[in-house]
C-alpha cells in the first residue's frame, strides 16, 4: 500500500497541472490577427534578450490563414522551436508582414512557414 500512495498523489495532481498549462499556453499566445495587407519589407525578427542569455536556438513552423487582400486572420504556431519566447517572437514579427495571396486558392488560404532561430 505504500507502494501506491505516492502514484495515487502524483495521478490526482497531473490533471490540475495539465488543465492549468493548458490555460497558461491559450493565455500567452498573442492574437496576430491584422487587417490590410501587411509590411512589404519584412524585418527580420529581434532575438529574444532571454533566449541570447540561454543559449536558445530551433526552428518554429507558423502557418497564418489569411483572405485575398493579405489580412491575417489567424496565426499559430504548428511546431515548435522548443522555446515559447522564439515562437512568440516569431509569430508576432512574422504576422506583420505582407504574403501574396496563394494562386488558385480559395478564401481564406494558408500560408506556411519555418523561421530558423540561430545564434551567431
Amino acid at each position: 500500500m505504500k507502494i501506491l500512495l505516492p502514484l495515487v498523489c502524483a495521478l490526482a495532481l497531473a490533471a490540475p497541472l495539465s488543465a492549468f498549462s493548458q490555460a497558461y499556453a491559450f493565455k500567452t499566445t498573442p492574437s496576430v490577427a491584422r487587417p490590410g495587407p501587411g509590411d512589404k519589407a519584412c524585418k527580420r525578427p529581434e532575438y529574444p534578450k532571454s533566449s541570447v542569455r540561454n543559449g536558445e536556438e530551433g526552428t518554429v513552423t507558423l502557418e497564418f490563414v489569411m483572405n485575398r487582400d493579405g489580412a491575417i486572420l489567424e496565426g499559430k504556431v504548428l511546431k515548435s522551436s522548443g522555446f515559447v519566447e522564439l515562437d512568440r517572437t516569431a509569430l508576432v514579427a512574422l504576422a506583420k508582414c505582407a504574403f501574396k495571396f496563394p494562386e488558385g486558392k480559395e478564401e481564406p488560404a494558408s500560408v506556411i512557414l519555418q523561421y530558423v532561430w540561430t545564434l551567431e
